[in-house]
């Protein structure tokens, strides 16, 4: 039996989800200003560096020219300047590369009015329906939750995994019978410890469930963090709805914060055809 419980809370999936607005703040100063330009270019350089290790630095490189966040859309309450708006382009152009999509997506994306630079934008500040994530998750499946796996070795810094046994695979590469994991930073630590994290994903085993994650946004995170992937397929949750049984959708463990729950699996499933003639090689990159 563990020693102690810690609970600490975190955001939910990427740490880049973020709610925009709150209160009014005073003006930050010239030297606070230059320290965190300083952090965000470490930063910056950091995940590009990632990118390198995964192969995926010339497709960063193409995206660079291939679009860029708008300075405003319907989607987003807030407005950039031009400067705001150059570093905004080139930080989604990382993100881009890092979740599988490359400058021919975007040119594909934009003939069927979407722009891919404003969605991924969005979807890092908690401004993306369900069906734009979706659109840029890698995987989306109906999948029967197993136990908690908290104790194997893990070389990706994450401390447990949550199975999840494939029923039906609506995108991306799953087939029935495969396992797709879903990582937690909750799980047993050196001196008997138990570190329990108030965000990760809580599900009951047994039940059916639908996800909606991307393998290539784990593999950016770990390869940002100096880890290494597993050899098992993880994934990084976007959304998790419970299946009711007759097919609803539940709004949890892990829902959507902007936007309405999908009313049940035939609706994401006519979503997901609607979106197909524009997925193009999106997501091609873990397909085997």
């Amino acid at each position: 039996m563990w020693r102690t419980l810690v609970f600490i809370g975190v955001l939910a999936g990427s740490s880049a989800y973020a709610q925009e607005g709150g209160s009014k703040k005073e003006p930050p100063s010239a030297s606070s200003l230059a320290e965190a330009r300083a952090e965000a270019q470490t930063k910056e350089k950091n995940r590009v560096q990632a990118l390198s290790r995964r192969g995926l630095l010339s497709n960063y490189q193409q995206l660079l020219g291939a679009g860029k966040v708008p300075a405003t859309t319907k989607g987003r309450s807030i407005q950039l300047n031009t400067q705001q708006a150059e570093a905004a382009s080139r930080v989604t152009a990382i993100d881009l590369a890092a979740l599988g999509f490359t400058a021919s997506d975007v040119t594909n994306y934009r003939g069927h009015k979407t722009d891919l630079f404003d969605v991924a934008f969005r979807l890092f500040r908690g401004r993306t329906s369900p069906i734009e994530q979706m659109m840029l998750a890698d995987t989306v499946v109906i999948a029967t939750a197993g136990k908690v796996e908290d104790n194997r070795t893990r070389v990706d810094g994450f401390l447990s995994a949550t199975p999840y046994a494939v029923v039906k695979s609506l995108k991306g590469s799953r087939a029935p019978g495969d396992i797709v994991y879903i990582p937690s930073k909750s799980g047993p630590q050196p001196g008997g410890l138990y570190l329990s994290v108030s965000s990760d994903i809580q599900v009951t085993p047994g039940r059916k469930y639908l996800l909606v994650a991307s393998k290539n946004w784990y593999e950016q995170r770990v390869a940002e963090d100096n880890k290494q992937a597993q050899s098992s397929f993880n994934v990084a949750p976007y959304l998790v709805y419970e299946i009711s049984d007759n097919g609803a959708l539940l709004p949890r463990p892990q829902p959507t914060i902007f936007g309405e729950t999908p009313k049940d699996i035939q609706s994401v499933e006519n979503d997901l055809r609607n979106l197909a003639v524009k997925n193009g090689n999106s997501g091609r990159r873990h397909e085997n």
